[in-house]
């Protein structure tokens, strides 16, 4: 429905109401996109909603459409802002709601002012930016003092500088990277800086994109509290899925004691394989934490001998995996998603049934 429609429509359902009444009074979610701040606007801002999305191409609009909402919506919790990849978003009335905990900016970059407002609001908890080159030209580093969730995406350099202006927040406990771009062989070393200057962080997913295999293998020494980790690469070729070392899975476990769920992208598991290593090498339990271990399906996987010794390998090794529950989040894709499009690889669905078969083997033997 176009934005004259839509207008028209809210007044119609107007005349049934009082003057000044909103047609929905007890709206909690609204989500409005490439809406004209007018009088139909007016109509549909309840003041018992709690979560706001407002959607435009043109930021003059959306800053306009966040104005008209100002001081209508008491009790928000959530602001979703989405403008155009090219503006910068100026919004310093977003102090007005003192109840906010969310806010997420999509597209558009934040100006210093705005972020400064927002830095200093005591009850936001989770932010959402996306990184461009103008909001790097921010230099204030404080406040986000009760910020607990924060996400970014944008150039890892980029993104790299933005951190640094959480360093201070003491309760920052999850941090989500989404689409990173980096280079093969050698994540950004001003990335790798950013993050390990983070503290406590006990929630980490990383969304990249990559031309090759990454390195990661700094990663595990970032933060001995981590709870869940979760890494995923896509390949700009679509050839392959990109691989990671075994030495990852094995510094992750052996790093951090906390540890209950991990994911990682595909990783060669030829070291503790035949013919290199003899079946019974690994002998060591390297985690009693870890709960739910998700490998993403592996390409060349079919051609490792590997139906004994790697249940085996994860059996001995983590021992306290909840089978049942990785199941049910294990990789399910069934044919690759390039060409030729055949079933030939490691699929890690099938790793862990042959793991539940051998312990449940071992559990009959007493």
């Amino acid at each position: 429905m176009d934005q004259s429609a839509c207008s028209a429509l809210m007044h119609a359902l107007s005349s049934f109401q009082p003057t000044d009444a909103v047609i929905l009074p007890n709206l909690r979610h609204l989500r409005l996109e490439q809406v004209v701040p007018d009088l139909g606007l007016t109509l549909v801002l309840a003041p018992s909603i709690r979560h706001l999305e407002l959607r435009h191409a043109d930021t003059y609009f959306l800053e306009n459409s966040m104005l008209v909402t100002h001081g209508k919506l008491p009790v928000l919790r959530s602001l979703h802002v989405t403008g155009s990849f090219a503006d910068t978003l100026s919004f310093l009335h977003v102090s007005c709601w003192s109840q906010l905990r969310v806010f997420r900016s999509y597209g558009s970059s934040l100006d210093s002012e705005t972020l400064n407002t927002l830095s200093q609001m005591e009850s936001l908890q989770e932010l959402h930016l996306d990184v461009t080159d103008d909001l790097t030209h921010h230099t204030e580093h404080g406040g986000f003092l009760h910020l607990r969730i924060l996400s970014a995406s944008g150039d890892p350099a980029d993104v790299a500088q933005v951190l640094a202006w959480f360093q201070q927040s003491p309760h920052l406990h999850t941090l989500r990277l989404i689409d990173i771009e980096l280079q093969p062989g050698e994540t950004c070393p001003r990335l790798v800086e950013a993050l390990s200057d983070l503290q406590h962080i006990e929630y980490f997913s990383l969304d990249s994109n990559c031309e090759g295999d990454p390195d990661f293998l700094d990663f595990p020494s970032f933060w001995r509290g981590l709870k869940t980790c979760r890494i995923s690469v896509e390949c700009y070729c679509g050839e392959h899925e990109p691989i990671v070392p075994l030495e990852l899975l094995l510094q992750y476990a052996r790093q951090c004691p906390y540890l209950e769920v991990l994911s990682l992208p595909p990783i060669d598991f030829q070291p503790i394989l035949p013919p290199r290593a003899p079946a019974k090498t690994v002998t060591e339990v390297l985690s009693m934490s870890l709960r739910e271990l998700n490998i993403v399906n592996m390409d060349y996987g079919e051609f490792w001998d590997w139906k004994k010794a790697l249940p085996t390998f994860i059996e001995r090794s983590f021992p306290t995996l909840d089978l049942e529950r990785m199941a049910r989040s294990a990789d399910k894709r069934v044919k690759k998603p390039w060409p030729p499009h055949d079933e030939k690889w490691l699929r890690w669905a099938t790793v862990v049934e042959r793991v539940r078969a051998l312990r449940d083997t071992q559990t009959a033997q007493g």
